[in-house]
């Protein structure tokens, strides 16, 4: 695509209008990753009718090793069969400054669910060129919905604060989008697609937006919809204000370097709120469907609940009656949401810390999913107890485990010292030792690889993951004066990964390195609370050399080549101070060439890998997903973190159904032979 600075070019790309549901591919697409429904024309049509549902694709066989299928590079909409290639400036163009309006979602019928069964794109095909063990999806039963019943999630996460705005750990995140709705609507269900995140405005707040020409002011409709009828809010209406305070609300808490470009929200009347921006953000449409920024109304804020009474429009309400501290948190149905009832009648999330009894808590049907990471072998011990069980492989689940020393501390702010650290971590040992005679996962850099590759790239197209050479790293280590013996003290939050076969395994090798490892306590929601509100970048807080995390940036490429990375972030959590990075992190941000983008991104990846900051060689998930027969419609997709099972349940919970006949053989497509 050919650079161009005018405005009316970023009119063009992001003001353009759809009929329903737009893809989000941020580093192939222009305007600095210029997002969902403002991407894309969608001709002339007027929208008037609903769009129709897409055929279901043919499935392949399981045996399928056919060419991979290009994954689309910029913009579709629903109802095209096959991947939509990248619109033109033409077409994009025809469109105008139009505003995306939202197609009500098909009500279910006796001839089917009334939702798509499967991906329109070959997801079967993918995956076996990807060599991923199972397909990226599987067919729906092709019934009519059934309402009642509770699903559960066996997690090991521990309760903590409900406030969004000073906490996201624990089970935080998974309040926000049971209770909450956020102002944009992510696409969720069995026609996801694991390589993209998708607009689309039926699950949403907003029912379309208008971005001006020069991308310095989005406005948005609000649709009409009704708080939980709890007190103090009552089940008064939502109005735009509602949305204005609470976006001001996370621009002065842990989410402000997510709204980055975001000088003021406004409400314009009842119905209509205004982003103005201080610079154009292509990536806010994307920010403003994540689950850390649902909507919640000034009353829990104004009188002092927020961190006990999470109230909002979303399908859950939380029964505090029924939820117990750190071992049952229940939602039950919200039965006027704006989209209609949920189907169940609760949701509950158990907290069950020990692996093996979550798996036997899975295996009695007392959860339906929650699972430790498993091996394939595992998985069919498992398959023999719950055979109707359905798997999935998603390759945006690998490479989210990072582990990284304090670079501004002696001696890890000598870069030798931090070479020789990844440089003697075995990777083909680790994955040898926790996924024995398997290809997949594989270990990856912690950035979202589907923002600058258009295929599942494999460890071989990453410095990162370099070779091991514990006679360099010794080399390093003696040229930088480090001494035998060297204490390198140790968080990883409990719960999440302690303690863990990943950990111990790199302990290992630093210890072979001469290092002294030590594993310092840590309790699970003190330390997220901590982890969330970037407190560990204050040395005197954090009180260990080494920490172990993950990504909390919005699912977007300004998360990953921005918000990680950048010294001036708000959930950047690993001390990198590189003006380097800065540099070029700022500069990515506001590139409009989509190529010229993608050489940034490969520039930073370069300087990271080149100054060791992170040591994210370390395997920490199997990268598959696994629910019980009876589960329909839930999926959890998307570079990571789009939608996740950890905390992503209420995005889905109103469509979501338990099947009281399921079919007792496996719907999964297994590409192991």
């Amino acid at each position: 695509m050919t650079r161009q600075q005018t405005d009316g070019h970023f009119a063009r790309l992001i003001g353009s209008r759809v009929s329903r549901r737009s893809v989000i591919r941020g580093g192939v697409i222009g305007a600095a990753g210029l997002t969902a429904a403002a991407l894309i024309g969608c001709g002339d049509d007027d929208d008037e009718a609903p769009a129709p549902a897409p055929a279901p694709a043919t499935a392949a066989p399981a045996t399928a090793t056919a060419t991979q299928t290009p994954i689309p590079t910029a913009a579709a909409v629903r109802g095209t069969p096959t991947p939509t290639p990248t619109a033109t400036a033409t077409q994009a163009a025809a469109a105008g400054t139009a505003t995306p309006t939202a197609t009500p979602t098909a009500e279910p019928t006796p001839e089917g669910p009334g939702y798509a069964l499967e991906p329109a794109y070959d997801y079967i095909g993918n995956a076996a060129s990807d060599g991923a063990p199972f397909a990226y999806g599987w067919k729906e039963p092709d019934k009519l919905p059934v309402p009642g019943g509770i699903v559960t999630y066996g997690t090991s996460l521990i309760h903590s604060s409900f406030d969004n705005i000073t906490s996201g750990g624990g089970l935080t995140q998974s309040a926000n989008t049971m209770v909450g709705d956020m102002l944009i609507g992510y696409h969720h269900g069995p026609d996801f697609n694991v390589y993209q995140m998708e607009i689309n405005p039926d699950f949403g707040l907003a029912t379309g937006w208008e971005v001006a020409p020069d991308g310095l002011a989005l406005t948005f409709t609000l649709r009409e919809a009704n708080y939980h009828n709890v007190a103090p809010v009552n089940g008064r209406a939502l109005v735009a204000d509602d949305v204005a305070q609470a976006y001001t609300r996370m621009q002065n808490g842990r989410q402000a370097g997510l709204l980055l470009g975001l000088e003021s929200a406004e409400a314009v009347d009842d119905r209509t709120v205004r982003f103005n921006m201080s610079r154009p953000n292509a990536d806010i449409l994307v920010v403003a469907g994540n689950r850390e920024t649902p909507i919640y109304p000034p009353e829990v804020y104004d009188q002092g609940i927020a961190d006990t009474t999470p109230i909002g429009t979303g399908p859950g309400i939380l029964d505090k009656e029924n939820t117990t501290q750190d071992q049952r948190m229940v939602f039950v149905r919200n039965p006027d949401y704006w989209a209609g009832a949920p189907l169940i009648d609760a949701f509950h999330f158990d907290t069950i810390q020990d692996p093996e009894t979550r798996k036997a808590a899975f295996r009695t049907g007392q959860t339906h999913h929650g699972l430790p990471t498993l091996r394939l072998e595992e998985l069919d011990s498992l398959w023999e107890s719950v055979p109707g069980m359905n798997v999935m492989s998603n390759p945006s689940l690998m490479g989210i485990s990072i582990y990284a020393v304090n670079s501004n501390i002696a001696p890890f702010n000598d870069t030798r010292v931090r070479r020789a650290l990844k440089l003697g971590m075995d990777v083909d040992r680790y994955l040898a030792i926790r996924y024995p005679g398997q290809t997949w996962p594989d270990s990856l850099p912690a950035f979202g690889w589907p923002f600058y590759s258009d295929v599942y790239p494999g460890r071989g197209a990453f410095g990162s993951t370099g070779a091991y050479d514990p006679e360099q790293a010794a080399q390093l280590l003696a040229a930088a004066g480090v001494e035998e013996g060297h204490k390198i003290r140790h968080r990883s939050p409990a719960g999440f990964t302690n303690p863990a076969v990943e950990t111990e395994l790199l302990f290992e090798d630093m210890r072979a390195l001469g290092f002294d490892p030590e594993m310092l306590p840590a309790d699970g929601a003190a330390f997220s609370t901590m982890y969330y509100s970037q407190g560990f970048s204050d040395p005197d807080v954090r009180d260990s050399e080494m920490i172990q995390g993950w990504s909390t940036a919005a699912p977007t490429a300004n998360g990953y080549f921005w918000e990680n990375i950048h010294s001036q972030s708000s959930t950047q959590h690993f001390n990198i101070e590189d003006p380097v990075i800065d540099d070029l992190a700022d500069r990515q941000f506001g590139e409009f060439d989509a190529d010229v983008r993608r050489g940034m991104f490969e520039q930073i990846i370069n300087q990271m890998n080149e100054e060791a900051y992170w040591l994210d060689k370390v395997p920490a998930s199997a990268g598959i997903f696994i629910v019980r027969p009876e589960v329909r419609f839930v999926r959890f997709h998307g570079p990571y973190i789009g939608i996740h099972s950890f905390w992503d349940w209420g995005y889905a919970m109103h469509k979501t159904w338990i099947d009281p006949d399921p079919p007792e053989q496996t719907l999964t497509v297994d590409h192991r032979g």
